[in-house]
């Protein structure tokens, strides 16, 4: 069918925003409505926190109310979708995560649907039910942001959404492999088996019989990341408290601790 782009419901939020510098903020939630409506106008504003700037212009507001001004203006007509197209990138790093957790709780409480396009899984985790991740222009997995990190359906979807290594395998039967950590159980047969490993999956135990390497350790704060070479030769990344201070050079024993025995193929 073919509808004219007032009446098809579809609100739309643009990566630079697209707000008229010469309007105000106002003028701006107002720019192509069909009519004034003052009490929505004060209604959505106050829900955005945006309703005690409603006379200045673009120029005298923050860059985080200039994106609650672009979502104002998609709200204000009563849209059942909401595009958003890169929507928090033109703000800095702490101002992205403040905002973007508030514009999902407001398009949750205003009851629309978003369809949003970012290339930081941090915001997509952060934002979406459900998230699709796109490889060569085509959908690769479609699932919650827990599904995708935890259970990948390949190598891509494992690497794109974390950190990860992955550890050969040697196929054995009844869908189970060896590895150097001991024998591991999968849901099915795969001829050229790589085991997923994310970094939390890895743990200091120093009752156990792997050993480890610290080839390299970065500094994280709350955490230290470190990479690992065991003795099979193989590489693994491992992210520990801080308090667990090693060296580079140290010899460290390891074990895992799988909440979630993740056999993918080496080939993808």
């Amino acid at each position: 069918l073919n509808i004219e782009p007032k009446d098809r419901k579809i609100g739309f939020v643009f990566q630079d925003y697209a707000i008229v510098p010469h309007m105000t903020v106002k003028e701006n939630i107002l720019f192509g409505a069909k009519k004034n409506d003052p009490g929505k106008i004060k209604s959505i504003c106050r829900m955005l926190e945006i309703h005690d700037i409603i006379d200045r212009y673009p120029y005298e507001i923050s860059g985080g109310q200039q994106q609650r001004l672009a979502i104002a203006r998609a709200l204000f007509h009563d849209p059942e979708l909401v595009l958003m197209d890169e929507p928090f990138s033109n703000l800095d790093v702490n101002l992205r995560a403040k905002v973007s957790s508030e514009v999902r709780d407001i398009i949750k409480k205003y009851g629309a649907t978003a369809l949003i396009v970012t290339h930081s899984r941090e915001e997509a985790f952060l934002l979406a039910d459900k998230v699709g991740i796109m490889n060569n222009g085509k959908i690769a997995q479609w699932a919650t942001p827990y599904e995708v990190y935890h259970m990948p359906a390949n190598k891509f979807v494992a690497t794109f959404t974390g950190e990860a290594t992955f550890l050969r395998c040697s196929p054995l039967n009844d869908n189970k492999y060896q590895t150097p950590f001991g024998v591991i159980k999968s849901n099915s047969a795969i001829k050229n088996p790589v085991l997923l490993i994310r970094p939390e999956d890895v743990i200091y135990q120093p009752n156990s019989p792997v050993k480890a390497i610290v080839i390299n350790k970065e500094f994280k704060g709350p955490v230290i990341s470190y990479k690992l070479k065991i003795t099979s030769g193989d590489y693994l990344l491992a992210t520990f408290p801080s308090h667990k201070n090693f060296n580079i050079g140290d010899t460290i024993s390891i074990s895992l601790e799988l909440k979630h025995t993740i056999v993918l193929d080496g080939d993808l």
